[in-house]
């Protein structure tokens, strides 16, 4: 290949990469990565079944019509309710996104009054269970009352900043818009012959304008249209001149004429009262205690929330000033900030890591050209890397970032093989370079076969990883040879225009090898096959020393395997106490002499580096977010309370967080509903010099917090985020298995789960089945009144159950509007002083029946029972949750619950399903480990068809297993807590460890090739002395590239336990070529 096109179109290449860097899609916390859809709506007051049935259904049965939609999943829970759709990865999201609103304004007309319109807007996935975070938070503030100053938010500055690239929706917090509330005398409208109904139909016919069609008059067409009353539209009760008066905007209302049922003319002012205020909240939300006007702006989930942050504080501050006089709009958060930060940390180490890297360079090959020639190929690779992220999609998240920050190691090692070959003569590069790679790409492709929730963390590692590798052997065998040959120079120890690294150096090699063996041994032995070479080679006297180590390692092979396999240890404690059915072993093995007298010593004497890592690392290990420190604080009132109620109850412990103003940075209250409310806290960053901001402040007030809770009686507190989590929830323990079942009919779903309740009743052992538990983990039980009519004495009386209905409509405390007038504002009609009707007036309410009235317990009765907090469906069908507490064995509550699974299945009907529900992140954790295994046999048959030898590519993944006893000790010795940082160097190491010996067997075989006759402890000695220089910087290069992630401590989330076992299984790995391989790859030397 010609150098200077080569070096040209490639640098061309990376320029472009380094364009569209603004472009790509930077996050912290990895998203799902599919393509969905959601569609959420409210209906306040409603009841999850009654939201499901009116307005969750019809809306599915529509969506189900829409091509490209994968999957349709949904909840309906109190008062809301949401549908995701799942959509196709090569579908047109935003056609998709146009048929789906067809379908909403299709069917909105048709749906109950009071729902709100849906809205609509694109998901990374179904994460109904994470908590939607706003990017930016705004305050507006200005001289006029929280009802104004929400509406001029509504209408005025929301939909100026809501066409912003990559902004999900934006929100108002802290107000509500007012209305009319039309507050009924259920006696006098009762007396009157009327009904809340009827009065509601007669006041929209009232305001309705009713269109009569065109009239022209001369040339023109004017549209002609009957309109009704006029809207009271003043505010406060003004009238539209602006007066004051008692006849203003409420007398309007007053004066309006009712249907006449009698000789008197009836008004509306004489069945009730009118006033206009903002409608009752649906929520809370309050940031530091403080009640105001907010501007909630909320990312996409493949948005660049800096770009973000960025392109809508622009907007704002251009939006100043055209806001009205005395208004405001002030930052009051920033979420980006945290991101800002730890990118911020992350490009310093990454500098302090590059640093380093040259560095070494620098010092290895001291030329300051060479330094040149590794600084352009790795900004190259780097702008070639940046192209295809923009081309594939890669979302840079802080896996990601840990995937860049591994891969420029790697890139600097590829440069620097390269180089080295170029400078001497050995095995051909190639194969060698790509056969590496492909193993470390295989070490990463067991990602792909992670369960979903892995996947998500660790899917961008593998892809960025992939990508730098893939353009770090396109630069290392195309660019590096064509910038070294390409200056006409002669380099040292090679030819005078070095432009490849394939057939041009094979006929160099082959004149230097052509000469008599004891020449050929001379120049092996002399020094680096040419005496122009700049780099110090090792002395013979070294080379000697260590063919005579790997004679005496030979020679006690099985002494070696022996140690090998106690430094790694037996894992002798897996064995159980019992095994059905084996007489002998449960003699021997199974005996209590074993048990109490043999066991612990053997564990401890042939457990090795593996009970070390099994015992004191992997039980303490698991799952950690890397985020900042944040605590948080839930809280719930027994099922009845109201929103206001469990508001108060924050309200005081807001009071008590602001006597804390220096050491607490923000707290955000939100209270959803009198069952759930939720406070954020964090804190400032850590100071070194103590004061503001010191580290252990969050677990002080996490005690102080535990302690004041216990002051208040009947709410449920779950405080966690730092420490060991507290709750006094009694019934927030965990069961041991949970089923689920599918079915397309909520009867039929009621059947199956009581009879798998039988089945897994007959047991002893399973003392209680919860049928209809709660499918998310945070939703709790709540309770319901069920209205059981009894229809024959309803017959009797005549009357239907929508009559009886319509007389109770009394009863429903839903202040949402019933109606909208022209303007917009929203009209709500209710009964006056509605607390008056309770539990007790419904079962002792007389009904009126024309002139008659009847008791309302002669026709039906109460019941109250728990219902669901919501219900979810997959596809339209239903899910159920049955679980339940097995009190003994897991093991044989799994034999248990498959026995029972099975009889069940065999009666399912059609249309019914039923699986297990399980996760955990040990689970998760066992499936890396045996995913490793798949990453080891593919690591295999790559090294299988490189040397066309099974024996090396069995000993080369020999190597895999002995390099973990590296990770095992640094994770031991060093302290280091496991995470997903620490699973993740396993993969890396899984990889890396047999790059180095790769190359010495590539050379080795080459050199056997030349010199038949030589042993082969000489070959692999001289092997090793020929790649030791780029087996060392490679290994050198890789952990100083991760020394700068060690500064952050062990409590880094996720860098730490990366960086620390990666750099501890690459330096074993360095040992285990130099002395344990040797001794599984040589033949022992005939005598």
């Amino acid at each position: 290949m010609r150098p200077y096109p080569t070096i040209l179109l490639l640098t061309a290449l990376a320029i472009v990469g380094y364009l569209l860097l603004p472009r790509l899609s930077i996050r912290w916390q990895p998203g799902n990565g599919a393509v969905n859809l959601r569609v959420s709506y409210s209906w306040s007051g409603a009841g999850p079944e009654a939201l499901e049935g009116q307005v969750t259904a019809p809306l599915e049965a529509a969506f189900a019509l829409v091509r490209d939609v994968e999957e349709i999943t949904s909840v309906s829970r109190a008062g809301r309710g949401s549908i995701s759709l799942k959509l196709r990865r090569d579908a047109d999201g935003d056609f998709i996104r146009f048929n789906v609103a067809s379908q909403i304004r299709r069917i909105y007309s048709g749906l109950p009054d009071g729902v709100g319109y849906p809205t609509l807007s694109y998901t990374s996935g179904n994460d109904d269970n994470k908590t939607d975070l706003p990017v930016m938070t705004y305050t507006l503030s200005g001289p006029a009352d929280p009802s104004e100053l929400y509406r001029y938010a509504s209408e005025q500055v929301v939909p100026r900043l809501s066409l912003l690239r990559g902004l999900n929706r934006m929100e108002v917090a802290g107000g509500n818009r007012p209305h009319w509330r039309i507050s009924l005398n259920p006696e006098r409208v009762a007396t009157a012959g009327l009904s809340q109904a009827a009065i509601t139909a007669h006041l929209q016919s009232y305001f309705q304008r009713s269109g009569l069609g065109f009239l022209s008059e001369r040339n023109e067409k004017l549209y002609a249209y009957l309109d009704g009353g006029t809207p009271p539209l003043g505010a406060g009760g003004q009238n539209l001149d602006g007066s004051t008066s008692p006849s203003g905007a409420g007398g309007q209302w007053a004066n309006i004429p009712l249907p006449a049922t009698s000789q008197r003319q009836l008004r509306l002012g004489d069945l009730a009262t009118i006033e206009r205020v903002p409608l009752p909240p649906r929520g809370f939300y309050r940031i530091n205690g403080e009640n105001s006007i907010r501007l909630l702006a909320y990312a996409t989930d493949d948005a660049n929330r800096i770009a973000l942050a960025s392109e809508l504080g622009t907007r704002v501050r251009a939006l100043e000033n055209d806001l009205r006089a005395g208004y405001a709009l002030s930052l009051e958060d920033d979420a980006t900030r945290f991101l800002r930060d730890e990118l911020a940390k992350t490009r310093s180490r990454t500098a302090l890591s590059m640093g380093i890297l040259l560095l070494f360079v620098l010092i290895a090959y001291r030329s300051v050209r060479r330094l040149g020639v590794v600084v352009f190929s790795l900004a190259v690779n780097l702008g070639l890397a940046f192209l295809c992220y923009w081309l594939f999609g890669v979302e840079l998240n802080l896996y990601a970032f840990a995937g860049i920050a591994v891969s420029f190691g790697i890139m600097i090692d590829n440069i620097i093989i390269v180089l080295d070959g170029l400078r001497r003569p050995g095995g051909a590069l190639g194969p060698a370079i790509i056969g590496a790679t492909l193993t470390t790409l295989a070490g990463l492709s067991v990602i792909w076969f992670l369960s979903d929730e892995l996947r998500t963390q660790l899917f961008e590692l593998a892809r960025v990883m992939a990508i730098n590798l893939a353009t770090s052997v396109l630069v290392a065998l195309t660019l590096v040879p064509g910038l070294v040959g390409g200056a006409g120079n002669r380099e040292p120890g090679g030819s005078s225009r070095e432009s490849g690294v394939g057939s041009r150096y094979r006929k160099h090699r082959s004149r230097r090898y052509a000469y008599s063996p004891k020449a050929k041994e001379r120049s092996e032995l002399s020094g680096a096959h040419g005496s122009d070479s700049k780099l110090p080679t090792p002395d013979s006297r070294l080379q000697t020393l260590y063919s005579k180590l790997l004679s005496f390692l030979l020679n006690h092979k099985k002494k070696v395997l022996l140690a090998t396999i106690l430094a790694f240890g037996l894992p002798l404690w897996w064995l159980p106490n019992k095994v059905d059915d084996f007489p002998l072993y449960n003699k021997t093995i199974g005996s209590d002499f074993y048990r109490d007298q043999l066991r612990p010593h053997l564990n401890k004497y042939l457990g090795g580096s593996f009970r070390l890592f099994s015992y004191y690392v992997y039980e303490g290990g698991g799952y950690r977010a890397p985020e900042e420190t944040r605590l948080y604080v839930g809280a719930a009132l027994p099922d009845g309370a109201t929103l206001a109620q469990l508001n108060e109850v924050v309200g005081q412990v807001e009071a008590y967080l602001g006597r804390f103003p220096d050491k607490i940075e923000r707290f955000t209250a939100q209270v959803y509903s009198g069952q759930n409310a939720r406070l954020e806290i964090t804190f400032p960053p850590p100071s070194p010099f103590g004061g503001r901001g010191a580290s252990g402040f969050p677990y002080t007030l996490k005690n102080r917090l535990t302690a004041y809770a216990s002051n208040f009686g009947g709410v449920k507190w779950n405080i966690y985020g730092v420490g060991q989590g507290f709750s006094n929830d009694s019934g927030g323990r965990p069961v041991s298995f949970n089923v689920t079942l599918k079915g397309y009919n909520q009867a039929g779903l009621d059947e199956q789960s009581g009879h798998l309740a039988e089945l897994l009743l007959k047991h002893p052992r399973v003392q209680e089945v919860n049928t209809d538990a709660n499918i998310s983990w945070w939703e709790k039980d709540r309770y319901e009144y069920r209205l059981n009519v009894r229809a024959p004495d309803l017959a009797r009386q005549g009357l239907s159950p929508s009559d009886l209905s319509a007389s109770l409509a009394w009863f429903n405390r839903n202040e949402q509007p019933n109606f909208y007038l022209s303007g917009g504002d929203p009209v709500a009609l209710t009964a006056e002083n509605p607390r008056r009707y309770d539990r007790w007036r419904l079962e002792n309410w007389s009904v009126p029946r024309d002139s008659m009235q009847f008791d309302f317990s002669t026709v039906a009765s109460l019941e109250k029972r728990v219902a669901p907090q919501a219900l979810h469906k997959e596809n339209q069908q239903y899910l159920r949750l049955v679980s339940f507490e097995y009190l003994g064995s897991p093991r044989f509550g799994n034999k248990h619950l498959t026995a029972c699974l099975d009889t069940l299945r065999a009666g399912l009907p059609l249309g019914f399903t039923v699986e297990r529900r399980s996760f955990s992140y040990d689970q998760e954790a066992k499936q890396l480990t045996y995913l490793m295994g798949l990453a080891v046999l593919l690591i295999f048959f790559i090294c299988a068809v490189l040397f066309e030898s099974l024996r090396q590519a069995l000993n080369i993944i020999f190597l895999i297993p002995i390099s973990c006893i590296g990770i095992f000790i640094t994770f031991y010795y060093f302290n280091v807590r496991l995470d997903q940082g620490g699973y993740t160097s396993f993969l890396l190491v899984t990889g890396l460890a047999v790059n180095g010996l790769i190359l010495v067997v590539n050379e080795f075989n080459y050199l056997r090739k030349c010199n038949p006759e030589w042993m082969e402890a000489q070959l692999y000695a001289t092997a090793i002395r020929h790649k030791i220089l780029p087996i060392v910087l490679t290994v050198i290069s890789t952990a100083a590239g991760l020394i700068p992630f060690l500064l952050g401590g062990r409590n880094e989330v996720f860098w730490y336990a990366l960086a620390a076992g990666t750099i501890g299984g690459l330096v074993f790995s360095l040992l285990v070529i130099l002395l344990i391989s040797p001794v599984f790859f040589l033949r022992r030397p005939r005598e």
